[in-house]
């Protein structure tokens, strides 16, 4: 049989009606299927289950599910496809065709007999059944739902279902719930009281290091459908832990390949997923064939960072080169390093210099980054001292090389100039940074001879540097150093003396450098010098990570001497500068060498040296860290050549020391012409006494030692007049009178009543307490000035000026937290330093007790001296 000898429109007349056949037996068969589900939730939403007891709730809910799977069932059996032969005999009988033309047409003629009669034969009956097909039509089913359903129940359960749909209004989604779910009483008699765990997952991620974030948790708890998409940095890990599942744990797919979980115990399994290549991965977590966690990671790799430095740069007026630059990553910036090169323009010229190979190389430093956080963005503009090196004044490329926290290297543009060169405005000076150029740029033997012979004139004219000792024995040295390499040069004729002769020939020019700074700025300006110097060596070595404890232990005491002769010469600038300005004044208002002194000591830096020297010695790479930090700000702030330029003084502030000095003085003057009328008159008593023998009676006293007393009195009278007048002074400019003063003042006026009565041993008593009053205020008014000059200091040098609350100074009396770090310093407490102002307070009674030996109060000043 070939269902294709039939024409075409035949086929498709076949096909439709077996379409037509299969959909009306599939209507007729689900109609119970759709209409029972109607039927049960129309009388759900008619709220009639509520009327119900639960054990018939119970039973019209098994009942309506037992009929559901017995509908189903009959209609899966019973549903067919229709064959097609069945469908041609039913259209031949249905259109009333006689000779069956569509079998016919299927069939064929049988290969045994085929002559020509019989193919003739049977080509008119296939044309004649081609003839009657004409009379076939649409076949119409045998079959209607009006048979299946004779009284239309199935439309009354529709009806039912749109009332009660109508009627439940809000309660719709409540009342459809109650008809589907098993009554309470029947719940808790059917389910088993265990049930199986949940397995529980919990997933987080954890970015790399240098990504510097933190764990970021993905899920936690029951597993359910979870996941969703993520963007990691590279090098990621996700994490998960399975727990609460036996026999059956999870598989984990990363991009269609399977992960091993790790067995930790019963139970409980882990995994970690390292993303450690970019790209987009999905990450798959199946159970029973069935995904329960789909995750769609996105590792981003870590960008190298983006550096621009600006093509412009300026000389400051401290002849340094100020330059800009810029940063940016996308995780943070750890390290960045400034590459000051030879522009090739030079390379001619250097390849001719005696220079070291050292010296011909490119320069480098370190710039400090902040790393606690890591900034992911950094823009500043610095300042950089190059005057001393070889290419000052000569052509350079300047270039910024910086790392990231992942160890992505980038680089910036690189940027030409050329370094300006320090000016020095002393002649001596001058000339001799001349000499170190020529020395250091010049292969002419004949003008290193001229530059010899032009150092040795300045050598033996040391009128020309003030007969400066260290500038002469410099010169001498240089010049002899220099005499042997020119006049009589070591062979050149190989490596080795080669490296000598250049070695030697750079030590004289750093002599001459030196000298210059000392001529020109004086002792500090040199002593900046090295400890700057030796700031950034030991910066570089500790960045770089591989000293042993026994190099750092060496460069730590390097740095100790270094620091101590730093100090040393900013100590005695200060107190330089403090001497000029108070020189300046009239001459009746200077204050004497030893009040100097101590107006020196309140400014003394030495208590922030001795605070650096002990994070130094204590062996700590941490505590070397922050003092390396702490001594960069200090020396920005205090820098020679700013420190020259601080606006001058009011020369006004020393007039009160000045006459609290002198008031002090005649204080001690009164209190020992005192102490002689009390031991005058006690040698006298006990004359009279040996004369008298044990007479009691007290004689009179005789006019000439009451004239004494009343003399005593008139001066105490114009000390404390004098006293007054300066009070004022301090009124009008403080706004009130320092309580010190006014402590004073009782005492003098008490030793004055004293002295009228007369009664010596108590007058002399106030008149000690007074000289104590008025040296504690004279260590106020010391203080308070010392706090001004450091003002004028900072101020002139760039500072900030110190703040009103003096509580809250740092031991140079700046503000604490805006300049220096003294958080982790251990200061004294309140109980300790009223201990130690006790203390003094002791001391210096008893110092100005003249009733003392001169060798006890002696050995009270030494120990005052320490305070």
């Amino acid at each position: 049989m070939s269902f294709y000898n039939l024409p075409k429109s035949t086929r498709r007349l076949l096909r439709f009606s077996q379409c037509r056949l299969f959909l009306t037996s599939f209507v007729i068969e689900i109609w119970p299927v759709l209409t029972l589900p109607l039927f049960y939730l129309g009388l759900g939403l008619l709220d009639l289950f509520s009327y119900m007891p639960w054990w018939l709730h119970a039973l019209t809910l098994l009942a309506f599910i037992g009929t559901m799977l017995f509908f189903i069932r009959r209609a899966i059996l019973r549903l067919k496809w229709p064959d097609v032969r069945d469908i041609m005999r039913k259209l031949e009988i249905s259109s009333h065709v006689a000779h069956r033309p569509l079998n016919n047409l299927t069939d064929h003629l049988f290969h045994g007999t085929r002559s020509e009669d019989q193919k003739l034969l049977w080509k008119k009956h296939l044309l004649r059944a081609r003839e009657q097909l004409t009379q076939i039509r649409l076949l119409q089913p045998d079959r209607s739902l009006k048979q299946q359903d004779p009284r239309r129940l199935g439309f009354l359960a529709i009806l039912i279902f749109a009332v009660g749909f109508y009627f439940a209004g809000d309660n719709r989604n409540m009342r459809i719930t109650q008809a589907l779910t098993p009554p309470q009483e029947m719940a808790e008699i059917v389910t088993p009281s265990w049930q199986p765990p949940l397995m529980e997952v919990t997933a987080w991620v954890t970015p790399p290091a240098y990504a510097g974030g933190e764990a970021q948790y993905l899920h936690s708890g029951p597993l359910k459908s979870i996941g969703g998409k993520i963007t990691l940095p590279q090098d990621s890990t996700l994490t998960m832990h399975i727990s609460k599942t036996r026999h059956f744990p999870p598989r984990i797919y990363v991009d269609g390949a399977r992960k091993d979980l790790i067995f930790n115990n019963e139970g409980h399994y882990s995994i970690d997923i390292d993303f450690t290549e970019a790209g987009v991965f999905e990450v798959v977590m199946k159970r029973f064939f069935l995904t329960r966690a789909h995750w769609t990671v996105t590792s981003v790799p870590d960008q190298a960072p983006q550096i621009k430095l600006e093509e412009k740069a300026a000389e400051v007026e401290s002849q340094e080169i100020e330059w800009s630059y810029s940063a940016a990553d996308d995780y943070g910036i750890a390290k960045l390093d400034m590459y000051i090169s030879p522009d090739s323009s030079l390379q001619s010229k250097l390849d001719k210099a005696p220079l070291t190979p050292e010296e011909k190389r490119q320069y480098h430093f370190p710039i400090a980054v902040p790393q606690d956080p890591p900034l992911r963005q950094l823009a500043e503009t610095r300042t950089t001292d190059m005057t001393e090196s070889v290419f000052a004044g000569q052509a350079v490329v300047l270039s910024i090389l910086g790392e990231d926290t992942g160890g992505q290297i980038g680089q910036s543009n690189p940027f030409k100039t050329v370094l300006p060169m320090r000016q020095f405005k002393h002649p001596v000076a001058k000339a001799l940074v001349e000499i170190r150029q020529t020395l250091a740029w010049s292969d002419n033997a004949a003008e290193r001879l001229n530059a010899w012979t032009r150092l040795r004139g300045i050598a033996t004219a040391p009128d020309q540097y003030r007969d400066d000792i260290t500038v002469f024995l410099a010169l001498s040295v240089a010049h002899m150093t220099l005499e042997r390499l020119v006049a009589s040069p070591y062979s050149r004729m190989n490596q080795k003396t080669e490296d000598q002769w250049l070695k030697r020939l750079k030590n004289v020019r750093e002599l001459l450098w030196k000298t210059a700074l000392h001529i020109e700025d004086g002792s500090l300006a040199v002593a900046a010098r090295d400890l700057r110097n030796a700031l950034e060596q030991l910066a570089e070595k500790m960045e770089k990570g591989d000293m042993t404890e026994e190099e750092f232990q060496k460069l730590a005491a390097e740095m100790q001497e270094t620091m101590a002769r730093y100090m040393q010469a900013l100590s005695e600038e200060l107190r330089e500068k403090m001497q000029n300005e108070q020189k300046s004044s009239q001459e009746n208002q200077q204050m004497s060498q030893e009040l100097m002194d101590r107006l020196a000591e309140k400014m003394d830096v030495g208590s922030m040296f001795q605070q650096w020297q002990q994070m130094s010695e204590g062996g700590s790479k941490e505590n070397m860290q922050k003092m390396i930090e702490q001594m960069r700000k200090f020396m920005e702030q205090m820098d020679p050549e700013k420190l020259k330029n601080a606006r001058p003084f009011d020369n006004k502030e020393f007039e009160n020391i000045g006459d609290l000095q002198k008031l002090i003085e005649q204080q001690q003057e009164l209190i020992e012409k005192t102490q002689e009328e009390k031991d005058r008159q006690e040698q006298k008593q006990e004359q009279k006494k040996d004369q008298q023998g044990k007479q009691e009676k007290k004689e009179p006293q005789n006019k000439k030692d009451g004239d004494k007393s009343k003399e005593l009195a008139k001066k105490q009278g114009e000390i404390r007049k004098e006293l007054g007048d300066i009070s004022k002074k301090m009124d009008e400019k403080l706004g009130e009178v320092p309580e010190p003063m006014a402590e004073a003042d009782q005492f003098m006026k008490q030793a004055g009543d004293g002295l009228e009565e007369p009664d010596i041993p108590a007058a002399l008593k106030s008149e000690q307490e007074a000289l104590e009053a008025l040296q504690k205020g004279m260590d106020q008014e010391l203080e308070r000035l010392a706090d001004l000059l450091e003002n004028v200091m900072m101020i002139g040098s760039g500072g900030q000026p110190q703040g009103p609350q003096d509580g809250e100074r740092d031991p140079l009396g700046r503000q604490d937290g805006d300049n220096i770090d003294t958080s982790d310093l251990d200061l004294p407490d309140e109980k300790e330093r009223t201990k130690i102002q006790e203390i003094i307070r002791e001391l210096r009674q008893r110092s100005n007790d003249y009733q003392r030996p001169d060798f006890e109060k002696e050995y009270y000043d030494r120990l005052l001296e320490r305070f």
